[in-house]
């Protein structure tokens, strides 16, 4: 281990030790995008995380989904077969504590921009948790059986694989 990693672990751990408001931040970003989504009609399923998986289906489903974000300035991580199921692709937005209330709401925004475009009311998991809150209907928003957790934003992309970008 050379001295460098060292005072780099040492810094890390000092922020798990004393940063407790990154991470608090961190869970207040994560469950104000949920619900902005949430609220649009898009199936979130419950996980803890602070990784919002947007759920589209199908792999070509996903592809628009995650070209649709894209044309709004927003990237995430598609991910398709074999590391989903057949039917389980989905776009993947990781959130994180730097997130200020204009970027959440700047992703929500395109969320909303592009729910015509992007069948969210088709989703597999939509139709599965009973989200009512489809684009243009005006319904009321998630069956009493849902519950959100999770969120939104690839903070570590690097290189040119377009799969994963930085949103933000």
């Amino acid at each position: 281990v050379l001295p460098h990693e060292v005072a780099g672990l040492g810094a890390a751990l000092n922020v798990i030790q004393e940063e407790d408001w990154r991470r608090e931040r961190l869970r207040r970003n994560t469950s104000a995008l949920r619900g902005r989504l949430i609220e649009l009609g898009f199936g979130i399923p419950a996980n803890g995380s602070h990784i919002i998986p947007l759920l589209a289906g199908p792999e070509e489903a996903a592809i628009v989904l995650r070209d649709a974000l894209e044309r709004h300035d927003l990237f995430g991580t598609l991910i398709c077969a074999p590391a989903t199921t057949r039917n389980g692709a989905l776009v993947r937005l990781s959130i994180n504590s730097g997130l200020i209330e204009d970027d959440l709401q700047r992703i929500a925004g395109a969320c909303a921009a592009i729910r015509d475009e992007i069948p969210v009311s088709r989703w597999p998991i939509t139709l599965r948790l009973g989200v009512a809150a489809l684009a243009g209907d005006g319904a009321a928003g998630p069956s009493k059986n849902f519950r959100a957790s999770g969120a939104a934003v690839d903070e570590a992309s690097t290189g040119s694989d377009k799969q994963q970008r930085r949103i933000g």
